[in-house]
């Protein structure tokens, strides 16, 4: 063969190769998050809830698989196992027994599902606006988060509460489209599991009931509707009490107490809100909203803003027109679904804590408005749709140097609303690493740097002792926790803004500061000497 024909066939097999992977860009932008993940999955610390949601599932195990009824009086028996279950099946068919294993299985487990929320996200938005452009913007609306890409490895509530809301509304908008049986029953099934995971998932079958009656005017097919409405509900109560083994022997009573405990949930402690300890029950009603902003990226925060301003415009002047558009009316619901969670929490009364983390699952139907936001600019010109590609490069590779330099604690982000000049300013007036991951690091500093075959340590408060399931067996051996007054090391991330466990335990002569790790000129986690 001569080299114009080799040059000729080489030309042609690339040809082929950059259309098979524009077909199938979702599959390439899954699996290269994938192959990103792979070297950084085990770097992230281990978060202050994840013994108790090892537990949920492992309660629920016992009752499914040894008729151990334990479960009906477990303090946290109300709480749905839609994920927890299968990953508790999944570390007993994997044969995990060290903590290690069993908690770094769990990260990449609950990743891997972040990014099927994300595959989703990019298979509504083509379906929707049928441009590949947008949906890759969604994918990575979706996945480039300081927030919420850390969140997505050690986050076994909020992240799969998060993902399944966009893959159901992905689920939802396929079924409207396509229009039959089958794909309402999927779509019904999905939002069964939604609820499980969260209670807070009964919205979604409110508004799809909406979307039902809308569609029920347009087409003039009312008994159709109907039918639709009753095969969603069905599939829906039939899903959630099949996967949620707390409802099997009493499903009304026992669902009215989870969703009652979730508008009234059993936690009174003090929350840091803007410099004030506030209690968890009577946080201000710009909680979220003021979380949401200050920790969501500024030019996400432009496209979700000009979305929701195109949706509003164009329903206030042509409500008829604006519900009868196949793209336009989906962008209602997103708007809907947005606004709606955070007015039920502020009317409910509903306990907050931890920054915006509950309600996580507001983000998704906030990503597909910045998106239409985004489609509402670039199809007004050639020029339009150029600046769209040029912001939105801009933005991604802007918050992915944000995240890689604060990696493996980039979800300790606050964008420039919150200044942070003054040295421990952000720190006093707000949570940053309420979760305690940075014990991880600070544990595996201390390791390195003392090569006493025992070191005694103290922590502030559990994810200190947590932490340490993450470190290897060797490691682990080497470490003794103990009461402050016996320790050689005193190990806090500050959750105790005050500094109480500071003054009480290493304000003395000779006690001193051997590491900190610092984020926004604050200081999140801190090793003591105790001499």
């Amino acid at each position: 063969m001569n080299l114009p024909t080799m040059l000729e066939a080489s030309t042609a097999r690339s040809t082929r190769l950059g259309s098979w992977m524009l077909k199938h860009l979702d599959l390439v932008l899954f699996v290269a998050a994938l192959v990103v993940a792979l070297p950084l999955w085990q770097d992230f610390g281990l978060s202050w809830d994840e013994l108790a949601q090892w537990d949920m599932g492992q309660m629920s195990y016992a009752y499914v698989f040894r008729g151990d009824e334990a479960l009906l009086s477990f303090r946290n028996n109300d709480y749905g196992v839609a994920f927890e279950l299968p990953l508790i099946m999944l570390e007993k068919i994997l044969g995990l027994e060290d903590t290690r294993d069993v908690y770094l299985m769990r990260h990449l487990a609950t990743h891997v599902f972040f990014l099927l929320g994300a595959l989703a996200c990019f298979r509504l938005v083509d379906r929707l606006y049928h441009d590949k452009v947008l949906a890759t913007a969604g994918f990575l609306l979706m996945v480039v988060h300081p927030v919420l890409y850390p969140h997505s490895f050690f986050n076994s509530k909020d992240i799969p509460f998060l993902s399944l809301t966009m893959i159901c509304m992905y689920l939802l908008v396929r079924a409207f489209q396509r229009g039959t049986t089958a794909a309402f029953a999927l779509a019904g099934a999905g939002m069964g599991l939604l609820i499980n995971i969260r209670i807070m998932g009964v919205l979604l079958p409110l508004f799809t009931a909406g979307m039902l009656v809308i569609d029920a005017w347009a087409t003039r097919r009312f008994a159709r509707s109907l039918r639709l409405a009753a095969l969603l509900l069905v599939t829906t109560v039939g899903v959630l009490y099949a996967t949620w083994p707390y409802l099997w022997t009493d499903p009304v009573e026992h669902f009215a107490t989870a969703f009652a405990n979730m508008s009234k949930f059993r936690w009174n402690g003090r929350v840091l809100f803007n410099g004030a300890a506030v209690k968890a029950s009577e946080l201000s009603w710009t909680y979220i909203p003021v979380w949401f902003t200050i920790s969501t990226p500024i030019p996400y925060l432009l496209a979700g803003a000009v979305g929701t301003l195109a949706v509003v415009v164009a329903f206030v002047r042509s409500p008829r027109t604006f519900l009868l558009d196949p793209v336009r009316r989906y962008a209602l619901m997103f708007l809907g679904y947005w606004i709606v969670p955070v007015v039920a929490v502020v009317v409910l009364g509903s306990v907050l804590y931890d920054s915006w983390r509950q309600v996580f699952f507001i983000y998704a139907p906030f990503v597909l408005l910045a998106v239409h936001g985004l489609w509402t600019v670039s199809r007004r010109s050639a020029l339009a749709r150029k600046l769209v590609a040029a912001f939105c490069a801009a933005s991604f590779v802007a918050t992915l140097a944000v995240m890689a330099a604060g990696h493996p604690l980039e979800h300790v982000y606050f964008n420039a609303l919150v200044p942070d000049s003054r040295p421990e300013e952000v720190r006093e007036r707000f949570e940053m690493d309420y979760w305690g991951t940075s014990y991880k690091q600070a544990l595996e500093h201390i390791l390195a740097t003392d090569p006493a075959p025992v070191i005694r340590v103290a922590v502030a408060n559990t994810p200190g002792l947590h932490n340490a399931m993450l470190l290897t067996r060797a490691q682990r051996e080497r470490l003794r926790f103990v009461p402050v007054e016996e320790a050689d090391y005193f190990v806090t991330n500050h959750r105790a803004h005050d500094n109480v466990d500071l003054g009480r335990h290493v304000a003395e002569p000779g006690r001193y500061s051997s590491f900190r790790i610092r984020i926004s000129n604050s200081t999140i986690s801190e090793v003591f000497k105790l001499e």
